[in-house]
């Protein structure tokens, strides 16, 4: 067990650094892509020079900061998932990473922009670079401030979503959805991805004179520039918003296939918290629903027969009570108080157990459902609650297999024989729940019963093991032999009623 546990930690330690090296990455991100924009831009420039300047000490810093960021907001996390931090902060710390990481972000951008577009151009190194134009350097500096954050933003949402799956299946904690809506992501994504780039091509086209002579390049170069990044931009965001469209359907889609196939595990991880984490909520709702009532039907058909217990869950009408023509079957063992006076109340317990066991598989199997168990004795019914046209004979087929089933059998600890009498008669019952409003048992009740009963006790008179009445021996046709014992009197009955053995089958 020991070795299991600690197979089991180093497997959530090794989940929890590579999450978090993947967020850190994320974070990182910012500093690719600013390293990537200055190679580009001063190749672009011929000033090749400027890099070797400033780009490795720009680059340090940034490094440092987005790790830093990184680290801290992720700690909560990363704690929970090593096992050292409780569930609930990093649970609110998922829902959260998004913004702070935009927020992390921002803050970072906003002091590198004005540094790196103002202040460093203008004062500290060249001062060739000083007649920037004004609307040139705003568009660049709101591409720091605006699209590198926000872009900061989709990739830690898309992490986000990562880490919301892997805490269901690798921890086993359910996420619920915060206020969010598809349609505020959506309005984000088209301004950043059409308005930014379009704000930056209309500033550029009015200046393409002066900034393509500050850079020494023709000014139609400049558009295409921007041409080339514009479309660079679209592809980022439509590429992750797409992907954080995409992906919590397809994970839900899933689950759903799953649940086709049976698997009530499979429960949706909650990845956002739009109307798409909302429908994967929703959605767990209703698997804890289909689980509660799989754990009801389990449970119920262990009381009760199983096939009465899907008709009730289908049909609960079922439970006032339906009135028709039934067989019923009434069995009882011989001697049943001599065999068990020895025995401990666990050993005749354990007998009956290995005795129903049997007894039971020829009663399902013939179409028939137990309704009640008294001590010994067992009570079936055939043609409720689901229509049976042969069910008198099938009452009698189940007799019979019951008698060949108990022979030179033994049962229980004891290794005792067993040999089981048998009463059946066909007539009408009424079928239904009976008890009170928050207890209710499913049964049949009738004079059908009491003569099926009475029936049975006559064997011990006839020196037989089944009985059935003439209404049984009538509807089972002339598939089986029957010898007529004549009439009998039954207690509860004012008029005799005619008897018959059961002499073979089929």
């Amino acid at each position: 067990m020991s070795d299991t546990l600690t197979l089991i930690g180093a497997r959530q330690e090794a989940a929890a650094r590579s999450h978090r090296r993947r967020y850190v990455g994320v974070m990182m991100s910012m500093t690719l892509l600013d390293a990537m924009l200055h190679v580009v831009f001063f190749a672009f420039s011929g000033r090749h020079d400027i890099i070797l300047l400033h780009l490795p000490a720009e680059i340090a810093l940034l490094v440092a900061a987005n790790i830093a960021g990184a680290l801290w907001i992720y700690r909560p996390i990363f704690a929970f998932m090593r096992g050292t931090g409780p569930a609930e902060a990093a649970v609110n710390r998922l829902h959260d990473l998004p913004r702070l990481s935009l927020f992390w972000a921002m803050g970072i951008a906003i002091p590198y922009a004005a540094i790196n577009f103002g202040l460093i151009p203008a004062f500290l190194l060249y001062e060739e670079l000083a007649p920037l134009p004004i609307p040139m350097l705003g568009v660049r500096v709101l591409v720091w401030t605006v699209f590198f954050p926000t872009l900061i933003y989709f990739l830690a949402k898309n992490h986000a979503a990562e880490a919301r799956s892997a805490l269901l299946g690798d921890w086993g904690v359910h996420l619920t959805p915060r206020d969010g809506t598809l349609r505020k992501r959506l309005i984000i994504a088209f301004a950043i991805a059409v308005l930014l780039p379009s704000v930056t091509i209309m500033v550029d086209a009015f200046t393409m004179e002066q900034t393509g002579t500050w850079l020494g390049v023709p000014p139609y170069s400049i558009l295409v520039f921007d041409f080339v990044t514009a479309i660079a931009i679209m592809a980022v965001f439509v590429t992750f918003t797409a992907r954080s469209l995409h992906r919590p359907l397809r994970a839900l889609t899933r689950t759903m296939a799953d649940l086709h196939g049976g698997n009530l595990d499979a429960f949706a991880p909650v990845q956002t918290d739009d109307e798409i984490g909302q429908l994967a909520a929703n959605y767990n709702e209703m698997l804890h629903g289909l689980r509660d009532r799989e754990t009801v039907r389990t449970a119920f058909g262990k009381f009760v027969n199983p096939r009465i217990a899907e008709l009730i869950l289908k049909r609960p009408e079922t439970l006032h009570g339906d009135v028709r023509t039934a067989t019923v079957l009434f069995t009882d063992i011989e001697s049943f108080t001599t065999i068990t006076e020895s025995m401990s109340p666990q050993a005749t317990i354990d007998l009956l157990n290995d005795y129903f066991s049997v007894v039971m598989e020829p009663v399902g199997r013939f179409g028939g459902i137990i309704t009640n168990f008294t001590g010994d004795s067992l009570l079936a019914a055939f043609n409720v609650p689901e229509e049976d046209p042969d069910h008198a004979a099938n009452a009698v087929r189940t007799a019979l297999e019951i008698e060949r089933l108990l022979k030179g059998r033994t049962f229980g600890a004891h290794g005792v024989t067993l040999r089981t009498r048998v009463g059946i008669n066909t007539g009408p019952v009424v079928a239904g729940a009976v008890g009170a409003t928050d207890r209710l048992g499913y049964t049949i009740l009738g004079d059908t019963v009491n003569v099926a009963a009475r029936l049975e006790q006559l064997n011990k008179q006839y020196d037989s093991l089944i009985l059935v009445s003439e209404e049984t021996a009538k509807a089972a046709g002339t598939t089986f032999r029957f010898e007529a014992i004549g009439d009998v009197m039954v207690k509860g009955r004012g008029q005799p009623i005619r008897a018959y053995k059961v002499l073979a089958s089929e």
